[in-house]
């Protein structure tokens, strides 16, 4: 039920807008100016069919002088396919109109040694300017066909021949690694100091006890002693020894 609604409300919503739609003024042309228009755009496809590449050429240079963009792609776009075209036979038909704007347009339709041309030509209102040149070739289905073949197997080829050249590329990066490991190493190799001897270590510290430190002086009191008594004759006035030292008390700090 809701998918029903849903589609309901869109059709009617549809219908609406279309309503809304703005309408279009049908141009009822002059039948002179019509028949003089069909003339003139005749006789300019003539004279333009029958110009050779080299005036062509000279035509689109004076617009791009002139910044007539207009005219410079609508002739650079016939120049390229004149030889898709072969020569010129004959104009066949043109059907002007008047735009809702007040403009003309006129479709011309040419006949070339390999195929039709379609012309559309669009004039301001006072016929004095080109406001649209458009040259459509008229192309089979197999031609088209070719085309895009062709266009696929270009961009299609370019395509591969990018990724081959990338992935060539990223294989050369683990060489570039290499080559700077390499170079970091010979630079570590040049700025390495000579070998320093290792220095000695340094004594571990000896706990000692309050009774062994005593013992140790006395022994040390008592070789300086004997050393002493070698050079005397060992006699030792008072309470004291002969070097004068008296020991009173060891405290361990």
């Amino acid at each position: 039920m809701k998918k029903i609604v849903l589609g309901a409300c869109l059709a009617i919503s549809l219908l609406v807008f279309a309503g809304c739609a703005k309408e279009t003024v049908a141009v009822t042309i002059d039948p002179m100016q019509k028949q003089t228009l069909e003339s003139s755009s005749l006789s300019y496809m003539e004279s333009l069919g029958s110009l050779p590449a080299e005036e062509i050429q000279k035509s689109i240079d004076q617009a791009e002088h002139d910044r007539n963009a207009i005219v410079y792609n609508g002739l650079t776009n016939y120049l390229n396919s004149m030889h898709r075209l072969g020569a010129f036979v004959s104009a066949d038909s043109a059907e002007a109109v008047q735009e809702a704007d007040g403009s003309y347009r006129v479709e011309i339709t040419s006949t070339f040694e390999k195929r039709k041309l379609h012309l559309t030509l669009g004039l301001s209102e006072d016929r004095q300017a080109f406001t649209e040149m458009t040259f459509e070739p008229e192309y089979s289905f197999g031609e088209k066909f070719g085309d895009a073949a062709g266009n696929l197997v270009v961009g299609m080829g370019t395509v591969i021949v990018v990724l081959i050249f990338i992935a060539w590329i990223i294989s050369l990066l683990k060489y570039v690694n290499v080559f700077e490991k390499r170079r970091k190493a010979g630079g570590q190799a040049a700025a390495a100091p000579a070998a320093v001897p290792a220095q000695k270590a340094a004594a571990a510290p000896v706990n000692v006890s309050g009774a062994e430190l005593e013992a140790v002086i006395a022994a040390a009191i008592a070789a300086y002693e004997a050393d002493r008594d070698g050079e005397s004759d060992g006699f030792v006035p008072g309470p004291t020894l002969q070097n004068g030292l008296v020991v009173r008390s060891i405290r361990r700090r």
